[in-house]
């Protein structure tokens, strides 16, 4: 069944078709990880319902994904240095979504650090 998300994008993961996306539509950390129902494909999945779906850019990105990452997927499934990389690039992402506190930590953390640099010093005049 469709949810209304995938009504107004027009997709869901059963209208796209190949790519070994396993029913999830996780076509890439699918093809990636080996499996639908691995724990990181299963935390993509769940961010895309929880998250992307709510807000019109995360239905936009919804709508290019379906359309053209299966075959990317495709491309992937079959190699495993492809899917090594996936893997890594895929990787801060899950965390970013596993540890929100941490990545706004680390945010603010480096923000501090170049406003600090970038702060301009106030001239005095000696005589």
């Amino acid at each position: 069944p469709q949810s209304p998300a995938d009504d107004v994008t027009g997709a869901s993961p059963t209208n796209t078709g190949g790519g070994g996306g396993g029913g999830s539509g996780c076509f890439i950390a699918t093809a990636a990880w080996g499996s639908a129902w691995s724990e990181e494909v299963r935390l993509l999945r769940e961010f895309r319902d929880r998250q992307l779906r709510r807000y019109a850019a995360g239905r936009w990105f919804i709508t290019q994904y379906y359309r053209y990452s299966p075959a990317i997927a495709d491309q992937i499934k079959d190699r495993e240095g492809l899917k090594m990389l996936v893997r890594a690039s895929l990787t801060p992402v899950i965390y970013a979504i596993r540890y929100p506190v941490v990545l706004a930590g680390l945010i603010l953390a480096l923000l501090v650090i170049v406003l600090s640099r970038h702060t301009p010093q106030v001239a005095t005049c000696s005589r």
